[in-house]
Order: structure tokens, then C-alpha cells, then sequence
């Protein structure tokens, strides 16, 4: 609500940018607002949540069910990913790729919103540019972790600190100096014409709820400066210059490059391991800097695409403040009593594919980076090169001026980007549909009109397996809360 808001004022108000997943949530909002009677945005919706409700059958409810009363789930669907990679490692050109296809099916109904040059841009970035990249890099001893036997996760891993953990951040410099040209521009041109025409500069729309951008920057100094004395005040011992450069240096520059990747890609992409590198080379020694709250986070850039969301529903921001301010204070209780409950029911059961594929991995790195301020392990600093984040800085920096010299859409710079940045297994998918959509389907219905058709079938798919999803964990629940006795 504070620095969110004024990002969203700078990337929305002044650059004009699109924000493709905004209409995703406002179409899906108003289609269950109108009237059922004569609504095409309902007989959508409903459509889309049918295909919902069916997919989240057999993707959900299927395993989570039958793991009820079963020794073991089952699965008509690889759950999260088919994984390739170590399938094919014997093929020598496939060395150290990570090779898996998502078979959730909401990736279908991205690739029907996001822009297409987006989705062409993050297949070429996200599956050639390793597909051909690791290989290479691994033939030339770039990539030394990478052993065969290795699974998607596994190389990815262990690719990402050889190689793209530097790459991708010289590509999140890139992006954000690139972002503040381009605003800079932007304000330029606005403020150029705002006299031009006699008008204030960024005022916004009449009767939207808007605030002055100062109360919201002050705002959020007053709230930062308030995390920095609480986390001071619990890790006496940790520098405050650095939390203060976290609250009013990091933390603005990166959540102003998330809000203008959203509003561009609809893709997020942040500087990796900025808070471990921090911690480890400030020499401190303990695991309670982990867990202190550090005003560290690139949030806000969300709070932007939430702020366009709203807007596109016509709903008033004073009306967002009111409600949150009235359903906060219940969240925090509440949640405080359903964690409670679920962490004293029962252990996360080994059968949960997301945990069996991802926690592993996650508790492993976190447990590595806590104890990197009590051994001294230097692992990050071996990972981060600085000649690798030189060659990300520059693919962005060269690539830019040469797309827009050939009069080319810069959404490719930051589409493929994005593809290096995110999940390859992702790409696929979405570009199979990007393709059905634009070649035929809007050929079908007319480019606008499908236009119009696609963010209110994916709020509908969402809906529909969200419901499915609830239901089915909602019984998981009750059985594992359910004692059985012995008579």
C-alpha cells in the first residue's frame, strides 16, 4: 500500500505498460459479477472452471484422495513434471540440460493470455538458451557440479551456481538500469506534454481513491525505519547500515524492476541470494540474523500488479484499505490457529509430490546458507563470478539498442530474460498454446475477440481447480486429524 502504490503509479500512470496478467483476476472478478443472463463473460468463466474442476480431478483429487485410504496414491498424470533429464543424459549434446515438461494444464491457459512475442522470446531464452548453452559450458569445464545421474532439480542446481546464478544477475542489472531509462523517458515525454497541455504532472483519474504519492512514500520510511529498529533491537550485533541499505536502497531498486517485468512480461525476476551474500560477507557469526525481519523484498512490484488488478474491476482503492484493514488483524488470529492445528495433526506426509520434489532441495540449501555465518563456508563466493555477471549485463545492454535500431519489440529482451531467469519445463507448454491461439482460435473468433475470451478462461480454470483443490485437502485434513482407536 505504499511503495507498491507508487511503483504502480510510475509503471502504470506514466510508462503505460500493459500488465498481461492483470486481466486475468479483474475479468474473472466481473464475469461473477454480472448477471448469468446474456453474459459472455460468464458462459466463459463457466467453461473455463469446467475444464478446471475436470483437470483438478484427476490432477488433485485423484492422488490426494485415494492417498487417504491407500498405501500409496494414484497418479494418471505425473505430478508436478515429467522429468527427462537423466533419461537422456547419455546423448552427449544433452550433457547437464535440465529436460522436464509441466503437465499442469494452467500453463495451457498462460500461454493463451501473455503476449506472443513474450512467449517466443521465453521459449528461446528458457529452453534453446540451455538447451544450447549447457552443454557448451559443460564441454569447456564451465559447469563442474553437474555429475551424471542427475535429476531436472538436481542440475539445475547445480547449473545455477557453476554458471546462471552470475548470468542471471548481471541480467537483473541490465533489466533495472534499462528500467530506469526507460522511465526516465517515459516522465520526460509526460511531463513534456503535461505543459503542453496545461495539466499536473502524474495526476491521476478522477474518483479512483488515489493518495498523494508523498503520503505513500513516507509511509513506507516511517514503516521501514520501524523494521530496521525492531530487527536492531533483536540482532543487536548485525550492521544497521546494511539493513538500512536493504529498506532504502535494495528493496526500492528491485521491486521497481518486478514491477515493470510484470507490467512488460508478467514475469518477476529479482537478483538471487542478495540476502545470503549479505549475511555471509558481513562476517557475522549466528543463525539469528535468519529469521530476524530484515525490510528485505521485492513485494512491492506485486503490490503493483495488485493495484492495476483493482483498478481494472473499477473497484476504489480507499475501499481495498478499509477491507484489509478490517481483515488483517482476523487473518493474523486465525492463521496463527490453523497452523497450530495442521503442525500438531500430523507429519507432511512423504506421498505429496510438490514435497518430495521440492523440499529436499529447498531445506538442503537453507540449512547450507544458516550454517555459511557459523563455519565460514565461502561456497557463495566461489559461486558468484564476476566475468559471468558481465556477460549477462552485457547480453541486455547490447541486445537492447540493436532491437530497437531494427524497429524489433524490446518485449523480446525482456521475454527472453525471463526465460533464463524461470522454470525451462514452463516453455513448452506455453508456446504450444501461444501458437493454437494465434493461428487458429483467433482466427476462429477474430484476434480481438479471443483476446477478450482468454483472461476470463484462465480466471475461470483457476477457480475451477481451486475448488477442487480445496475439497480434496479439506478431507485430507479430517483424516489425518482423526485418531484411530485400537478397539
Amino acid at each position: 500500500f505504499t511503495l507498491g502504490y507508487a511503483l504502480f503509479r510510475i509503471t502504470s500512470d506514466v510508462e503505460k505498460l500493459p500488465f498481461p496478467l492483470a486481466p486475468i483476476t479483474a475479468k474473472g472478478v466481473t464475469a461473477l459479477a454480472e448477471s448469468e443472463e446474456e453474459s459472455w463473460r460468464w458462459r466463459c468463466f463457466t467453461i473455463g472452471s469446467t475444464v478446471g474442476i475436470a483437470f483438478g480431478l484427476i490432477y488433485v483429487a485423484m492422488p490426494t484422495l485415494t492417498g487417504v485410504f491407500l498405501d500409496r496414491p494414484l497418479y494418471l498424470l505425473p505430478v508436478p513434471f515429467v522429468d527427462f533429464t537423466a533419461r537422456l543424459q547419455g546423448i552427449r549434446w544433452l550433457r547437464a540440460v535440465p529436460l522436464a515438461l509441466n503437465t499442469n494444464l494452467n500453463q495451457i491457459f498462460l500461454g493463451f493470455v501473455l503476449p506472443f512475442w513474450m512467449i517466443v522470446a521465453r521459449f528461446v531464452g528458457g529452453l534453446l538458451g540451455r538447451l544450447v548453452l549447457n552443454p557448451i559450458l559443460f564441454s569447456r569445464g564451465v559447469l563442474q557440479r553437474w555429475q551424471p545421474g542427475m535429476d531436472y532439480i538436481e542440475t539445475g542446481v547445480a547449473n545455477q551456481f557453476d554458471f546462471w546464478l552470475s548470468f542471471i544477475i548481471g541480467t537483473a542489472i541490465a533489466v533495472a538500469l534499462l528500467g530506469l531509462y526507460e522511465a526516465f523517458t517515459a516522465f520526460l515525454e509526460q511531463k513534456r506534454s503535461g505543459r503542453a497541455a496545461g495539466g499536473r504532472l502524474m495526476a491521476p483519474p478522477e474518483g479512483r481513491g488515489d493518495i498523494p504519492i508523498s503520503v505513500a512514500l513516507l509511509s513506507y520510511v516511517a514503516i521501514t525505519s520501524w523494521t530496521i529498529i525492531l530487527a536492531h533491537w533483536l540482532v543487536p550485533k548485525f550492521p544497521v547500515w546494511i539493513m538500512a541499505a536493504f529498506g532504502f536502497g535494495y528493496t526500492p531498486f528491485m521491486s521497481y524492476v518486478s514491477a515493470r517485468l510484470q507490467g512488460l512480461t508478467g514475469h518477476r525476476i529479482g537478483i538471487p541470494y542478495v540476502r545470503e551474500a549479505s549475511f555471509v560477507l558481513s562476517d557475522y557469526k549466528g543463525v539469528d540474523i535468519w529469521q530476524a525481519p530484515l525490510p528485505l523484498s521485492d513485494q512491492p512490484g506485486m503490490g503493483a500488479l495488485s493495484f492495476r488488478q483493482t483498478e481494472l474491476t473499477g473497484t476504489k482503492f480507499t475501499s481495498i484499505y478499509k477491507a484489509q484493514f478490517f481483515t488483517i488483524p482476523i487473518s493474523i488470529v486465525v492463521s496463527l490457529l490453523f497452523w497450530s492445528f495442521i503442525h500438531k495433526m500430523s507429519n507432511i506426509p512423504e506421498d505429496y509430490p510438490f514435497v518430495m520434489r521440492f523440499w529436499p532441495r529447498d531445506a538442503i540449501l537453507r540449512s547450507f546458507w544458516m550454517t555459511a555465518t557459523t563455519t565460514g563456508n565461502s561456497f557463495f563466493l566461489q559461486a558468484f563470478k564476476f566475468r559471468f555477471v558481465g556477460m549477462g549485463l552485457g547480453y541486455g545492454l547490447v541486445l537492447y539498442p540493436i532491437l530497437r535500431l531494427l524497429g524489433a519489440p524490446t518485449l523480446l529482451l525482456y521475454g527472453t530474460i525471463s526465460g533464463l531467469a524461470g522454470d525451462p519445463m514452463n516453455a513448452f507448454p506455453q508456446l504450444v498454446a501461444a501458437l493454437i491461439g494465434r493461428f487458429y482460435l483467433a482466427k476462429i473468433f477474430g484476434r480481438r475477440r479471443w483476446g477478450e475470451f482468454t483472461p476470463v478462461l484462465a480466471a475461470g480454470f483457476g477457480c475451477g481447480i481451486g475448488l477442487v483443490g480445496m475439497v480434496s485437502m479439506g478431507v485430507r485434513l479430517i483424516s489425518n486429524a482423526v485418531s484411530m482407536l485400537p478397539f
